[in-house]
């Protein structure tokens, strides 16, 4: 399917997908360096910016398209239920992976200010450094 779709529109959401993580970034870096909050005060856009992250990712659209798709079809044609299993088997080890990942980084924050605020510059760099090299790479191969 993917050698179906044009060049440019994987140049496209190679470029938006990294502008996105870009913006994460810097957000990520401006809440390091920004004094500390009372987490009450804080207002949850963590979905939101995952959701646009996800749409944009062009990892997911790529995955879907040339591995989970093609096993999806082919677990299909051996029932509904082995496409279900395969579904079902992948978002619980990919859902339990990230709650992990949540639960990691909510003790992290028992760790003191100084180490939370380390962190997240260290993440606000790899993601405005990941995002500034998809785009570069996304113009680069214009």
């Amino acid at each position: 399917m993917l050698s179906q779709v044009p060049p440019e529109l994987l140049r496209a959401l190679q470029i938006g997908g990294g502008l996105v993580v870009l913006w994460l970034g810097i957000g990520a870096l401006r809440a390091a360096a920004a004094p500390a909050t009372p987490v009450a005060t804080v207002p949850p856009r963590g979905f939101l910016r995952a959701a646009i992250l996800n749409l944009t990712n062009p990892n997911a659209w790529i995955f879907w398209s040339l591995v989970g798709g093609p096993i999806v079809a082919d677990a299909w044609r051996g029932g509904p239920a082995r496409a279900l299993a395969f579904l079902a088997g992948f978002y619980l080890f990919l859902v339990g992976g990230n709650l992990v990942l949540v639960l990691a980084a909510g003790q992290a924050g028992r760790l003191g200010p100084r180490l939370t605020r380390a962190l997240g510059l260290a993440s606000g760099l790899v993601l405005a450094g990941f995002g500034l090299l998809q785009v570069t790479r996304g113009i680069a191969a214009a």
